[in-house]
């Protein structure tokens, strides 16, 4: 009986650790096309329309996937890196800088942040 739990709880261990991934999809908007940012450029996070002028670069969708399968690892086996503006934010700041994109317009939330538009700001 112990050596079933011990396996059990070995198996969940292996489960959680190091198999979790992220997959970054960007999908333009409309027919425009921006010239890309510096991969290290700056990223400012919205949650509603900016005040300045913009235009919109395209559409950020973030899946978060596990071996176990993507219920899983959207509930269970995300950093709390991501479950936070700021991470999700760092997390795709490069794709948003080679798309064009100088901010993003973060979309609701849950559990995690998986959408977000990208904005061009004029500064």
């Amino acid at each position: 009986m112990n050596r079933i739990v011990l396996t059990g709880i070995l198996s969940s261990a292996l489960m959680a650790s190091g198999c979790a991934y992220y997959s970054v999809d960007i999908s333009k908007s409309g027919g425009s096309h921006f010239s890309s940012y510096k991969e290290n450029c700056q990223v400012d996070i919205y949650t509603t329309k900016p005040d300045k002028p913009f235009k919109e670069v395209g559409i950020v969708d973030v899946a978060y996937h596990h071996r176990a399968g993507y219920l899983f690892s959207s509930a269970f086996f995300v950093t709390d890196k991501l479950r936070v503006a700021s991470g999700f934010r760092d997390h795709i700041a490069k794709d948003v800088c080679k798309a064009g994109g100088n901010a993003i317009l973060l979309h609701e939330k849950d559990f995690t942040y998986k959408i977000a538009t990208i904005l061009r700001v004029e500064k």
